[in-house]
C-alpha cells in the first residue's frame, strides 16, 4: 500500500503583470503548444476581492514527483512576482534540498516572494484526542470509550 502526501501551494497578490504558460488541449496528445494565460496584477483597483488567494494542490501516488511539482511551481510563481507559501504535508525532506532552506513547522522565508512550512497533520489531529482522552480520564465522562479511537 503506497500512502499519498500532497503539497500546496498558496498564491497571493502579484507584484507585477505576469505571463504564464499552460499547456492547452490539442486533438493529437503528443503534440502540446504552449498558451499563455495572464496573472492579474496588483495594479487592478478592485481591491482584493478581483484578486483573491489562489490555492494549488499536488495530488498523487507515493513516489510520483508530487513535492518535486510543487517545489519547481513555487519557484516559478515567486519569481514571476507572486507571494507564494509552500505547505509541505509529511516528512520528505526533498523540498529542504531542493529549496536549500530548513523548512519547519513555522514559516521561513526561502527566496523572495517564497516562504514554506511543513505541516505535521498526524500530530495537529492526535494532539486534541489525546488531550480530550486526557480530560476524560480525569472526569470519567465516557468510562473509556475514547481509549480505542485515533489509532490504526
Amino acid at each position: 500500500m503506497t500512502s499519498s502526501v500532497s503539497s500546496s501551494l498558496h498564491l497571493l497578490k502579484p507584484s507585477s503583470n505576469s505571463i504564464l504558460l499552460y499547456p492547452s488541449r490539442t486533438t493529437d496528445p503528443r503534440r502540446r503548444s504552449q498558451a499563455p494565460v495572464k496573472a492579474a496584477s496588483s495594479g487592478d483597483s478592485n481591491g482584493p476581492a478581483s484578486n483573491p488567494t489562489k490555492l494549488l494542490t499536488f495530488l498523487g501516488k507515493g513516489g510520483s514527483g508530487k513535492t518535486t511539482a510543487a517545489v519547481f511551481a513555487a519557484q516559478n510563481y515567486a519569481m514571476s512576482g507572486l507571494r507564494t507559501c509552500l505547505v509541505i504535508h509529511g516528512q520528505d525532506p526533498t523540498a529542504d534540498w531542493l529549496l536549500n532552506c530548513k523548512i519547519g513547522s513555522s514559516p521561513v522565508v526561502c527566496n523572495d516572494n517564497l516562504s514554506a512550512i511543513r505541516l505535521e497533520t498526524t500530530k495537529m489531529l492526535l494532539e486534541p484526542l489525546n488531550q480530550l482522552k486526557q480530560a476524560d480520564a480525569h472526569l470519567n465522562v465516557t468510562q473509556g470509550v475514547l481509549e480505542g479511537v485515533g489509532y490504526l
